[in-house]
Formats: structure tokens, C-alpha cells, sequence
């Protein structure tokens, strides 16, 4: 998904300015910085597999870019691309990138939704003393973190209860749900951004 989303803009950058290089150097820098903002905001999960990935994805577009611009060149060396049609392809550029980023929050929005609603379904009617209860009959893997269709991946005891947090990240936006009993009482609840990046011990 990494190289796809970046494949469409660097192509149409590409065939809008005509200089492969710089458009290659401008992607490789563009992929760089967003690894540096994830990490820095923490709404996304920042990885080198990823940086690798998008600079593919940028390199691919402009290597194809490249090659439609050697075929649309003219014997004196101009590009055939109208004003009219560099408006489009500036307009096809941006409208593929909003597509690209809307379809990615929203499947996120989807995905942990989706879990929230059966982790709801799945410890309805429960408390810190099923939970106790649990944990004393040694049920508690199968009871809790087994008990979804993704494991947890993180518990934070307190003294009046604890918290198992879900995680349901979706192409690099960190999304996760919590459940926290209490006594007499369960909630269900969704979080994102650094509150799910960050490992809760």
C-alpha cells in the first residue's frame, strides 16, 4: 500500500514539471518527512520498511513518468502537455491523493469500529471481579487476550481496576481499543494516536 500511494503522485509530478531527478529527490525527501512527523505526532507508526517502501513507490512513478515523457516529446525537445491538460493532471494528481488518504482513515474508522463492537459483545455483564476471577483460575489468556479476533497486546493494573488495550491499526494509523473493568462494571472504548503507539507496561 506504501508503494502504491506513492506511485500516482510522483508519475503526475513527473509528467508536470519534466525533471525526473528532482522529482526523485523531492519523493525520497517527502517519505522521509512523514516517517519524522508519525514519529513525532505519533499518529502514525513510523518504520524504515515503510520509508523504503514509499521511496519505491516514488521511484517507480517517476521511472514511469519518465518514460511517457520521452514518448510525448517533440523533435525540438518541448513537452506535448497543454496548459489545459497540466491543469488536469495537477487536478487527477490531487483528487488521487485525497481518494488514497480519506480511503485510509476510513477503513481505520471501520476496523476499529468493527472490534469495538465485539469486544463490547464479548464482556458485556462483566467486572473487576470476573476479571479477579480469571486471573485466580489461571483462564485469563483465553479469557481475555485470546478472547477477540486480534490477541492484546497490552494490560495497565491500577488500584480501582485495569485496562486491556486491542490493537487495530490500519495501514500505519495507530488505532486501538480499550476495555477497563472496574468493579461492578466494564467499559468499551477506542483510542488512537500516541495513546495506542505507546506501550502501556
Amino acid at each position: 500500500m506504501n508503494v502504491a500511494l506513492f506511485v500516482p503522485a510522483a508519475f503526475f509530478w513527473t509528467l508536470l514539471t519534466g525533471s525526473p531527478p528532482r522529482v526523485l529527490a523531492a519523493m525520497a525527501g517527502l517519505s522521509f518527512l512523514v516517517e519524522c512527523l508519525q514519529a513525532v505526532t505519533g499518529l502514525g507508526a513510523n518504520d524504515v520498511a515503510d520509508l523504503i517502501a514509499n521511496s519505491a513507490g516514488g521511484a517507480l512513478g517517476v521511472l514511469v513518468g519518465s518514460l511517457v515523457l520521452r514518448f510525448r516529446r517533440r523533435t525540438d525537445g518541448t513537452l506535448r502537455l497543454s496548459r489545459r491538460q497540466r491543469v488536469l493532471t495537477a487536478g487527477g494528481t490531487a483528487v488521487l491523493v485525497a481518494a488514497a488518504v480519506a480511503g485510509v482513515f476510513l477503513g481505520a474508522e471501520q476496523r476499529q469500529a468493527s472490534l469495538e463492537r465485539e469486544l463490547h459483545g464479548r464482556f458485556a455483564g462483566t467486572g473487576l471481579e470476573t476479571y479477579s476471577a480469571w486471573e485466580a483460575d489461571d483462564s485469563l489468556y483465553e479469557e481475555v487476550f485470546d478472547a477477540a479476533s486480534v490477541l492484546a497486546d497490552g494490560t495497565h493494573q491500577r488500584e480501582d481496576g485495569v485496562r486491556v488495550r486491542y490493537p487495530a491499526s490500519f495501514l500505519g494509523l495507530p488505532r486501538c481499543v480499550f476495555v477497563e473493568w472496574a468493579p461492578g462494571d466494564v467499559a468499551v472504548h477506542r483510542g488512537s494516536g500516541r495513546e495506542c503507539s505507546v506501550f502501556m507496561g
